[in-house]
């Protein structure tokens, strides 16, 4: 049945063999064989189970000892995939020792030698990375690369991928054009290899470099150009990460690698959140997960589920974000990657803040930047300071409703200043996301409105505005109208403050952003009843404004967010002497 076709039936024949009790060493041929089979279509879970039957029916020992060692490395790759880190560590360290112990043997040709050991020093750096730990990453390939310098190998395989992993550190560290020369100089070495990769797939020993990357050499190219897409994006350039994820796209379609297209998948819905095509967002980010879920790739299973997560942030369904936010926390704690930890408080503290819950913002934002400290990732760590800083703009409005205090209160204004240097620090930060700059300045433009800096907040909102329209992030876009359109009116600037409001509602209605569309709303209808001396027909209008803020923040479980818009309807109302309506 399988004569011709060995590999594809290799899982059945070995669950024979094994119940058969046969011979060890047939076991193991037919469980590698199975192993590799499962590895190229991404099944990780499977391929762990075969690689280990093979690895146990031989023993640490065995004679073969090349041939231990790529069975070590293929449980490691697995194990790492899994989310087992410490253990595929152990692994590529027995995997190392082994060929550490034969290093003098004069019948391993060296050079092909060190390539396999800083093959192996590389797995343990990809290892350190996954967990978050680019300081360990970084040493170990600075080893593998020192291990090439001294056999007086310049290029190669070996090579690209040591450059590729060190372009993904440069990016977590926000070193963006660093991060895109160092990866096309690894996208040319790979190209190189690609070119002349007919000789090296002759060699089929247990050293051969092709045989122990399982051909997957053309899935590093894809690995590249997801990283030059997410280089992009964190530049706010859109369009021009689309190009290059479309194209790593192809090439994982050709040669169907389910897991980069799940990786795919998961960045492309990354970039419809950065559009605010939020269905589009979670179509993709739902693909990935089924993907994820079927190859055993915990760490992407992850990833998929806290952006789907943000999803509902951003769309209003705040309790439903908690909940998938919390769930994924509670996985990272089976795997422990440190920078996993500072983004998925990030995204919590933010869900609580959106809600009004300050304790739990608080308590989630202590985490994230206790871990951005450690971890030394300004990305994730300008994110923290942006969640802190409008924190302390919440901290300021609900003592505002709460006290009855106003703008001149010094406590209030002690908040106030403590916001705007938050939101100053992280303009200063070089390296930062684009959106989070942009952010950051409608953070300070709220600050200053609220400290009667009317020019400086006017200011820092038009260069929102100006860097949203650049990049195309429309919910930036209608944030920045909002943010002008709250000066404009504080300036008593009636016409231009309505035209902003009108131009941020329109661009929001295009978005499921329900929570910003609640709050245009919400300051809209304050700035229309503030005019109830010059128009009734405003004054009525502004309290439908109210009221339809007020059912969307109800609805979305934002409960100060309510309280505001309820406060406001009822303060204005009453020193109209009209009825507030229904503020429920």
């Amino acid at each position: 049945m399988y004569q011709n076709n060995e590999e594809k039936g290799a899982a059945t024949i070995t669950n024979h063999l094994v119940k058969g009790g046969a011979d060890s060493q047939i076991i193991a041929q037919y469980a590698e064989l199975a192993g590799n089979n499962a590895s190229v279509l991404s099944s990780y879970r499977e391929a762990e189970k075969y690689y280990r039957i093979a690895f146990d029916n031989l023993g640490i020992n065995y004679p073969d000892w090349q041939r231990v060692s790529f069975l070590l490395e293929r449980l490691g790759e697995c194990t790492r995939i899994n989310g087992e880190f410490e253990e595929a560590r152990h692994y590529f360290t027995q995997a190392l020792e082994i060929h550490f112990n034969h290093r003098n043997i004069s019948s391993v040709e060296s050079k092909q030698e060190a390539q396999v050991q800083a093959m192996l020093l590389w797995e343990i750096g990809v290892t350190w990375y996954s967990q978050g730990e680019t300081v360990q990453c970084r040493d170990y390939m600075e080893r593998a690369s020192q291990l090439l310098i001294d056999a007086d190998l310049m290029t190669g395989i070996v090579w690209a991928k040591i450059k590729l992993q060190q372009s993904y550190v440069l990016w977590r560290e926000g070193n963006y054009n660093q991060t895109k020369e160092t990866a096309n100089t690894a996208l040319n070495m790979l190209y190189e290899v690609l070119d002349n990769q007919e000789i090296e797939t002759k060699n089929r020993s247990y050293l051969s470099l092709s045989k122990r990357a399982l051909e997957q050499n053309s899935v590093d190219v894809v690995r590249i150009y997801t990283l030059l897409c997410n280089v992009e994006a964190s530049s706010g350039h859109v369009k021009e990460a689309l190009l290059y994820l479309n194209k790593a796209l192809s090439i994982a379609e050709r040669y169907n690698s389910q897991r980069e297209i799940a990786i795919i998948s998961c960045n492309m819905g990354d970039l419809y959140l950065r559009t605010a095509d939020y269905s589009q967002a979670q179509a993709a980010f739902r693909r990935s997960l089924s993907i994820a879920e079927i190859i055993g790739d915990l760490l992407l299973e992850m990833f998929n589920k806290l952006n789907m997560g943000i999803v509902d942030t951003r769309t209003g369904n705040l309790s439903e974000a908690v909940k998938e936010i919390e769930e994924v926390a509670d996985l990272n704690k089976k795997i422990n990657d440190q920078s996993l930890v500072c983004i998925i408080y990030n995204y919590l503290a933010l869900a609580f803040l959106e809600k009004g819950n300050i304790k739990s913002s608080k308590e989630a934002l202590y985490l994230a930047l206790l871990n951005g400290r450690k971890t030394r990732m300004v990305i994730y760590t300008g994110l923290s300071l942006v969640i802190l800083g409008y924190l302390r703009l919440v901290q300021s409005r609900r003592s505002k409703i709460e006290k009855q205090i106003d703008e001149n209160c010094i406590e209030n204004k002690k908040t106030l200043i403590k916001a705007k240097k938050t939101f100053k620090h992280v303009l200063e930060l070089e390296g930062i996301e684009a959106e989070t700059k942009i952010e950051s300045r409608l953070g300070l433009s709220e600050a200053l409105l609220q400290l009667g800096d009317i020019e400086g907040a006017y200011i820092q909102a038009c260069q929102a505005l100006e860097e949203a329209n650049f990049f195309e992030l429309n919910w930036l876009i209608a944030r920045s109208q909002h943010a002008l359109g709250n000066v404009f009116a504080i300036k008593k600037e009636h016409y231009e403050a309505i035209e902003c409001y009108e131009s941020a509602l329109k661009f929001i209605s295009k978005s499921s952003m329900r929570l910003y569309h609640g709050r245009i709303l919400r300051d809209y209808g304050l700035f229309l009843l503030r005019l109830y001396r010059i128009s009734e027909i405003e004054f009525h209008k502004g309290r439908e404004y109210l009221n339809e803020s007020a059912r969307i923040f109800e609805s979305s479980d934002a409960e100060l967010d309510l309280e505001e818009s309820n406060h406001y309807m009822t303060t204005y109302c009453l020193e109209a002497g009209k009825n507030p309506g229904n503020t429920k």
